[in-house]
């Protein structure tokens, strides 16, 4: 288990490496078991969910490893993914999705190998983020292990190599 999260609507997603995601749901007393499928374009891109988050608009985000994210809005359990092409030329950069968090504005952070990408729930614009931080270090060369957002909107990013840095991003 890699990480879980409750989705507002009775639901506990659990991302699950190399086993897809399990949704417990309490009220019906049952479990779906989602899983990628060759033959289904609308199953997760991949089966290792390293990360989970339910966002503001009750779209439900998984993170992927190598495969970007995979999301879904409509109840349906179709899933959409997102590979990030745009990236595919950024030295270092990788889909690894090891965590996430939406800022009170909406915006979505996605913790990545190499830093951080930022998607603007308005524009759908998505922008690579490395930048300097509170501590003086600079966040370019780091996985995101984990991360949270506070009610000040200051964004907490967990890392693999330079302990904690903390953000807060001007809207």
């Amino acid at each position: 288990v890699k990480t879980i999260i409750n989705d507002g609507d009775g639901r506990i997603w659990i991302a699950i490496d190399n086993g897809g995601i399990n949704i417990i749901d309490k009220r019906l007393g049952t479990i779906q078991y989602l899983e990628h499928s060759e033959k289904d374009s609308n199953s997760l891109s991949q089966n290792s969910i390293y990360s989970l988050c339910s966002d503001s608009n009750g779209s439900i985000w998984a993170g992927t490893y190598k495969c970007g994210v995979s999301y879904y809005n409509n109840g349906l359990f179709k899933f959409q993914s997102d590979h990030f092409p745009e990236f595919i030329n950024h030295p270092g950069f990788t889909p690894d999705i090891n965590s996430m968090s939406e800022d009170k504005n909406g915006i979505l952070y996605l913790g990545v190998d190499n830093g951080v990408v930022m998607i603007d729930p308005v524009t759908k614009k998505k922008i690579r983020v490395q930048w300097p931080t509170d501590t003086g270090n600079s966040f370019k060369h780091d996985v995101a292990t984990g991360m949270t957002t506070t009610s000040d909107g200051r964004l907490w990013i967990g890392t693999y190599q330079n302990g904690l840095i903390s953000y807060y991003h001007n809207t």
